[in-house]
């Protein structure tokens, strides 16, 4: 069976919202620690990652966001052997050929 996201950090992030009782501290006091930067619009670094994390990295940046978008779409997980898999294998032919 496939595991969903890490549920420690939802609980993680929970525990920063103020509380029911109004209490914004342990919430604020937890935000404090979280990373922020700040650009100027148009000076905002690119997307791409590939200069700074690795292949496999961005891989596992992948597995939360699927379970999201399965979780969002209110599907369960799909689960099938490899084989079976929906897949389009496409094959470079190379460079165009000369045109006649």
């Amino acid at each position: 069976m496939l595991d969903a996201a890490s549920p420690g950090k939802v609980r993680d992030m929970m525990a920063t919202m103020p509380s029911r009782d109004g209490s914004a501290a342990p919430g604020r006091s937890a935000r404090a620690a979280w990373p922020v930067r700040v650009f100027r619009l148009g000076d905002e670094p690119s997307d791409d990652l590939s200069d700074r994390t690795t292949a496999e990295e961005r891989l596992a940046m992948m597995w939360p966001l699927a379970v999201s978008a399965w979780t969002a779409a209110g599907r369960p997980l799909p689960e099938y052997p490899r084989h079976l898999m929906p897949v389009r294998v496409i094959r470079d032919a190379g460079p165009d050929p000369p045109e006649r």
